[in-house]
């Protein structure tokens, strides 16, 4: 029947996913709740006697008065799909907010925007996608990793490099080198593909296999070249180093040792072996 659209609840509940409506919210459920109450007055036995004594009180002619009343309920039900239509764009506006609370550091408030986002496009994978970066700094590391994997699915390009950074840091190296090869060729931009190709390189470290390791260490470090030094990492160079002498070529690592170090290529510590990494290359080049 046509009382089912105008249910309130649906949309409602939406808004209230997250931690509460919010200012638009709000507005958005009182509108709803008026859809619902005049949509299912219309169909409903007393709905109608109250509409026909309003007509009657207009002084409609009683011959119009199906017309005049299936008129009404095309408006709302237009009405109510249009603002059905809205909630993704809406959605996105509580992604944008909750970007702004990300980037200040508030993380709680952050995370109440991007469960609201989804709550009302539950598609939105922008939104699951930076909800998986919530988790991650509040150290929930499951949670963190079932956004990145709906990311994922979704496309997001960024997904592959965050989830497999985590399944390093947990020392599941062929996970995470599984990760960044099928993620490497929907790098969207040049930065991601570095950091994606300086992670793969790492995992390849790790598992041993360091002919591997050094290949995609040196194409991270040859596309470096392009990017912006702002976006160059400590990283890749640390860990050429550390390849290099793998392969018994102490003398070569030296270079990638001091560029390890190098101011130009630091950009803070983004992992707790980079510290580690710094200490190493101060050793080897007999800074300590």
């Amino acid at each position: 029947p046509i009382s089912t659209l105008f249910r309130s609840t649906d949309i409602s509940t939406r808004f209230l996913g997250g931690g509460g409506p919010g200012t638009f919210g709000a507005i958005a459920i009182i509108f709803q709740s008026i859809l619902a109450l005049i949509g299912g007055g219309a169909v409903t036995q007393k709905g109608n006697s109250i509409m026909e004594r309003n007509l009657a009180r207009w002084r409609v002619p009683k011959r119009l008065w199906q017309e005049v009343k299936f008129a009404g309920a095309t408006v709302l039900l237009l009405i109510f799909v249009g603002f059905r239509l809205l909630l993704p764009s809406i959605s996105n506006g509580y992604v944008n907010r909750g970007s702004e609370n990300y980037v200040a550091g508030r993380l709680d408030s952050a995370e109440s925007q991007y469960l609201r986002a989804i709550s009302l496009n539950p598609d939105n994978i922008l939104a699951h996608y930076s909800l998986g970066a919530v988790y991650e700094r509040l150290g929930d590391e499951e949670g963190a990793r079932e956004k990145y994997k709906l990311a994922i699915a979704g496309g997001v390009d960024l997904a592959y490099k965050k989830l497999a950074k985590l399944e390093i840091l947990a020392k599941n190296y062929t996970i995470a080198s599984d990760l960044l090869l099928d993620g490497i060729p929907f790098a969207q931009d040049d930065v991601v593909k570095y950091e994606m190709l300086t992670n793969l390189g790492w995992a390849r470290f790790e598992l041993e296999r360091y002919k591997e390791a050094r290949e995609r260490l040196a194409t991270a470090i040859e596309l470096e070249k392009r990017l912006d030094q702002k976006y160059w990492l400590m990283a890749p160079h640390c860990l050429m180093a550390k390849t290099l002498e793998k392969l018994n070529e102490e003398k070569a690592a030296l270079e990638f040792w001091q560029n390890c170090i190098d101011v130009k290529h630091f950009r803070g510590v983004n992992n707790p072996e980079e510290d580690k990494w710094i200490y190493e290359a101060k050793q080897r080049l007999k800074l300590l």
